[in-house]
């Protein structure tokens, strides 16, 4: 398998429909991340054109998202790459800081039940912790620009 570092990941992308920043896959294509966005389709334009961002929290899709866990790039269960830091919730922050991912994948799946498999959930963060940095207060640090 080939290093996640030696691909290209797509630029940065938000909804222009409901301001929410989009997943992208190796292949470029541009997706919203989970539930909740089934009334529009994607259409992803760069941040500056957006006059108010939103992001929800990368682990449950909750809002606000007052954290930011560090991440270097990795791949997932499915093959994706996923660069860069992760936003997070108050709800799921105590068990990222805690790695405590089990707890964290029943979290999870209790406030957004159906969201992905529990292996899915398990088998990301399995792979998130072994290339996570530190949490951070998000007004003190900013999304990674994924570049």
């Amino acid at each position: 398998m080939s290093d996640p570092d030696d691909h290209q990941s797509p630029p940065p992308r938000f909804c222009a429909v409901c301001g929410y920043a989009l997943l992208a896959n190796s292949r470029g294509d541009y997706f919203h991340a989970a539930v909740g966005h089934a009334d529009h389709l994607v259409v992803p334009v760069p941040r500056e054109e957006l006059p108010a961002p939103m992001t929800h929290c990368d682990f449950c899709y909750g809002t606000p998202t007052p954290w930011l866990v560090e991440s270097e790039t990795f791949r997932s269960a499915h093959g994706d790459i996923l660069r860069g830091n992760w936003a997070c919730c108050e709800g799921c922050v105590p068990y990222v800081r805690a790695r405590r991912w089990t707890a964290l994948v029943g979290h999870v799946l209790e406030v957004r039940p159906g969201l992905a498999p529990k292996w899915y959930l398990r088998d990301m963060y399995q792979r998130l912790a072994a290339h996570l940095g530190e949490v951070l207060p998000m007004d003190q640090a900013r999304l990674h620009d994924h570049n």
